[in-house]
């Protein structure tokens, strides 16, 4: 057989990159082409369900005519399910026991029953000898072209065209596979004219099939469609006449998973419909980031690469509504609430957002009281920037606040060991590294592991000696070792080196008092509280400094206004106390279907508290969940006049509330200030 010229191997070689990493027709495995094709074994398909009553109803729907290869790939959770269930061409006797024996009886084409396995639910599938020997062809076809013996691999991919005569209707996906093989092979070797005449071919015979086996027809054409494009395949005249033929008929087709592929098709939907959203993002996730073999600078890869940057800010605005969305639901918590907080981890990493968009993010899902959320989207962050110090740092707070200071540590010593960014100046890189050091400091002394924070602080003080933080906590950290006087030395240096530092001369009064300084005590409390301080702190070590001079009436009047200060201390926590208590009984009670006592305490605690930004928006959800659309409104309105909650947040809120009330106008016209302010509160973003 003749052998392909060395000046075609790189082509073969960027088919089969392609091929592979294609997902292919109803049940083929793409990954299995070296398989050696065995007529004693069978083809073998399955789907496996969490739950019984899932594992019935669709053997159920397979029973009444439903495509296996299908509810495989929309249901099964085997990894399998990418290739419709597809495991193999083998012989029976390798199965597993319990294969083996749900399998004992069962015909080709035929479906076993329900086979309980390591608490799953597994149901098989027969591939028909007509499949089985298509499959055999095709993968030898394969095999042969990867060797580079072209006149085999014709001669294979010609029988498996052939084979699938004796298939019918059923087998018309297969007959599709098979002339986008030849297509394939005859492109490889630069015949264009023959190349294209089975490409068209396959199109037509996708488009004529029947309703009930098209689409998996539809998904394959559509998906070499794309791949050819990346290839930089038939980019003449009569092949973008196809492609926007392609292009009208997806805009008429119900999208589904199946057709996540259609790349250009999708990005020529003027307005993205819910089904289509959801295609965009499985054609985002599903795009490769290279094309293989063809390598990073090839032409192909690079508009690949672009195509995949634009369906990525084709998702920012829906990423943008999911976050707002939680955000508003925060308290609820809600059945939907986990679902949409799912959407928006699978949006995350596929929309353009910069590493500043992450931290933008924590800090208003901390501002709603969302940890558990905060810490996700920290972590899709890492996924993507790999690299961050400043994630990590903002990882480790929320995973020590939540009683996690091992991780935390943990986390932090990561980004310790991190080398220096690229294009970070070299300032900046010190600043970084003392920070990361504090914060280990910070751990320890919550551990009660002083020796270790005095290391750490001091390690973050021979990286950046300028940091009056760093000096402050070293000096904190050797007070609690009661070596005050070299606390003292460090606050002392941190006051000279910036004497505008107003916890730095805080610091300085407690260590004077602790040595008995009353009068360099007092001198260091007032400068702090002359610098601005409103810590009740510095005016419990004024007053009692100058109590212990002798200067007792003064003391006693500093004395008085920390008292002053601490009451309104308290006052505040009660007031969150009375907030978080209101809140958790006005949503109990709109649970248990109390909706009218939900509003009842919700306009009671706003009475009492009436900046409670929380208790507002609350009272507008629970308003709209009970069809008080005008009501709701009312809230919203009321929040803006004063000047409670985030604006983005209640814009947003009253377009939904408007579109419900028929007032598109006004519906529009807060959509338009949502999308404005958003831009300013929410998350600044940039393509990558």
């Amino acid at each position: 057989m003749p052998i392909i010229p060395e000046e075609r191997s790189t082509k073969i070689e960027n088919y089969l990159a392609v091929v592979a990493c294609l997902a292919v027709a109803a049940f083929l495995g793409v990954g299995n082409a070296g398989a050696v094709f065995q007529t004693e074994a069978v083809g073998v398909r399955l789907i496996q369900t969490a739950t019984i009553a899932e594992a019935e109803k669709l053997r159920a729907r397979i029973e009444s005519g439903a495509s296996f290869p299908d509810l495989a790939r929309a249901h099964s959770l085997d990894p399998t399910a990418a290739s419709g269930g597809y495991l193999g061409t083998v012989p029976i006797e390798d199965l597993r026991p319990e294969y083996r024996d749900a399998l004992s009886g069962v015909g080709r084409g035929e479906i076993s029953p329900l086979v309980p396995v390591d608490g799953r639910y597994v149901i098989l599938q027969l591939a028909t000898e007509a499949e089985d020997a298509w499959l055999g062809l095709t993968d030898a076809g394969r095999q042969a072209l990867r060797e580079g013996r072209v006149g085999d691999a014709e001669e294979h991919f010609r029988a498996a065209l052939t084979a699938t005569e004796a298939l019918g209707d059923t087998g018309r996906y297969l007959l599709v596979e098979s002339l986008r093989n030849l297509s394939a092979l005859f492109q490889v070797q630069g015949a264009d004219v023959e190349a294209r005449r089975f490409y068209e071919r396959s199109m037509e015979v996708a488009w004529g099939m029947p309703s009930s086996v098209r689409d998996s027809g539809v998904s394959d054409v559509l998906e070499a469609f794309t791949d050819l494009l990346a290839l930089a395949a038939f980019q003449d005249e009569a092949f973008r006449a196809t492609l926007d033929r392609y292009t009208e008929a997806i805009r008429d087709a119900s999208l589904d998973e199946r057709l996540y592929s259609a790349m250009s098709g999708i990005l020529n939907v003027a307005e993205l419909t819910n089904e289509a959203e959801r295609t965009l993002i499985l054609a985002v996730e599903d795009f490769p980031d290279s094309t293989g073999a063809l390598g990073a600078d090839h032409p192909a890869a690079a508009a690949a690469r672009a195509r995949r940057a634009a369906l990525g800010e084709r998702l920012v605005p829906a990423l943008l509504d999911r976050f707002s969305t939680i955000v508003s639901l925060a308290e609820f918590k809600d059945n939907g609430f986990r679902e949409i907080v799912s959407e928006l981890e699978r949006l995350l990493p596929l929309a353009p957002l910069t590493e500043r968009s992450y931290v933008q993010m924590k800090d208003i899902l901390l501002e709603a009281a969302l940890g558990e959320e905060t810490e996700t989207v920290l972590r899709v962050g890492l996924e993507k920037f790999a690299d961050s110090r400043i994630l990590r740092i903002y990882l480790s707070e929320v995973l020590a606040n939540t009683g996690r200071t091992g991780d935390a540590l943990g986390v932090l010593r990561e980004a310790a060991a991190l080398p220096r960014p690229e294009g970070l100046d070299e300032p900046t890189d010190r600043l970084q590294q003392g920070v990361i050091f504090q914060r280990i400091g910070d751990i320890q002394m919550a551990l009660i592991d002083l020796d270790a924070a005095v290391r750490a602080y001091e390690r973050s003080l021979d990286i950046d000696p300028a940091s009056p933080e760093g000096r402050i906590k070293l000096g904190r950290a050797y007070f609690s070792t009661n070596r005050v006087d070299d606390a003292l030395a460090e606050y002392e240096r941190a006051a000279r080196e910036n004497p505008d530092h107003h916890e730095a001369h805080l610091n300085r009064a407690e260590a004077h008092l602790a040595r008995g300084e009353w009068g360099s005590a007092a001198a260091a409390a007032e400068q702090a509280i002359d610098l601005g301080t409103t810590d009740s702190r510095a005016l419990y070590l004024l007053g009692t400094a100058l109590v212990r001079q002798g200067r007792v009436g003064d003391g006693q009047e500093r004395l008085g206004e920390f008292q002053g200060v601490e009451t309104g201390f308290r006052d505040i926590e009660h007031q969150n106390r009375e907030v978080d208590a209101t809140s958790l009984a006005a949503i109990g009670a709109l649970r248990a279907g109390g909706g009218g006592a939900a509003v009842d305490y919700l306009e009671e605690g706003i009475a009492l508290f009436p900046d409670a930004g929380r208790l507002h928006m609350n009272l507008a959800m629970v308003q709209s969940r009970l069809g008080r659309r005008q009501a709701a409104v009312e809230t919203y309105e009321r929040m803006l006049e004063l000047g409670v909650g985030r604006r983005f947040l209640i814009h947003r809120n009253l377009a939904e509330e408007y579109a419900a009330l028929g007032d598109l106008e006004a519906s529009e016209r807060h959509r338009a200030v949502y999308l404005e302010t958003r831009e300013d509160e929410l998350i600044v973003y940039a393509p990558e």
